[in-house]
């Protein structure tokens, strides 16, 4: 009876042992083999293969706040500000002495003209005056040089007579004084260096005017692409695409 006790205790022993042992083996399988499998080729696989489904993230120092956009925001308007007042001041500077100067020669092209219309009108009335104080003077008399009288002059000064073709004028081949003459012909030709004189400066006026739409599309052009740009990096920091709604 006794040895049969230890019989059974040695089966069960010899039992325990084997329990153990198969345990134990079939852990070390579980854990160390499949783990490693898992993690070395799936991973990988769905991190090189599904890159384009997230949007690249750039250094934290690229980064900009709202408060930090809206304050690069202003201080690009206060430079179109500033720029346009700069602007504005050099045209003035410029614009306004012209407007002044054309201003006086219109004023000198308004008198002269006048002027040149009462010479005109004195030529008209010349021949008559001309043929009535010859007439007196032929009458009175018979030696001396006939002599004429300037009617423009009203005193009395006797001056000789000159003949000119006058080609510019509608009086061509009457008889007018030296000094009516002189006259006219001076006015003319300051009249003419005056509208010169004006053609330049509006010349000038209109170019000025054009360097400022230049430089003012430009700066437009330069402010649409730096918006353009900064919206697309505020894009690129901020995505809003369908893989970050769930934080």
């Amino acid at each position: 009876m006794e040895e049969m006790r230890q019989d059974i205790a040695k089966i069960q022993q010899a039992t325990d042992a084997s329990r153990h042992t198969s345990i134990d083996r079939r852990q070390h399988a579980s854990i160390d083999n499949p783990l490693p499998t898992s993690i070395d080729q799936c991973l990988p696989v769905s991190v090189d293969n599904s890159p384009p489904h997230l949007p690249p993230m750039k250094s934290p120092k690229d980064f900009h706040t709202k408060e930090e956009i809206d304050q690069l925001v202003e201080e690009i308007y206060r430079a179109m500000d500033a720029t346009e007042e700069r602007l504005d001041g050099k045209c003035d500077d410029i614009y306004f002495p012209m407007d002044l100067s054309i201003s006086a020669l219109t004023s000198k092209i308004e008198a002269i003209q006048g002027e040149l219309v009462e010479i005109q009108s004195y030529i008209a009335r010349r021949p008559e005056a001309t043929a009535s104080i010859d007439r007196r003077n032929s009458i009175s008399t018979d030696i001396r040089r006939q002599e004429s009288v300037d009617d423009a002059t009203n005193r009395g000064r006797i001056v000789p007579k000159v003949k000119s073709d006058m080609s510019d004028t509608h009086y061509h081949g009457k008889e007018i004084s030296a000094d009516t003459y002189a006259t006219l012909r001076r006015h003319q030709f300051n009249l003419e260096s005056l509208e010169d004189r004006l053609q330049r400066m509006e010349n000038t006026t209109a170019t000025m005017k054009e360097k400022w739409r230049r430089g003012d599309e430009a700066m437009r052009d330069f402010t649409g692409k730096w918006f353009h740009k900064r919206k697309e990096e505020m894009d690129t920091c901020f995505p809003t695409s369908s893989c970050f709604q769930h934080y």
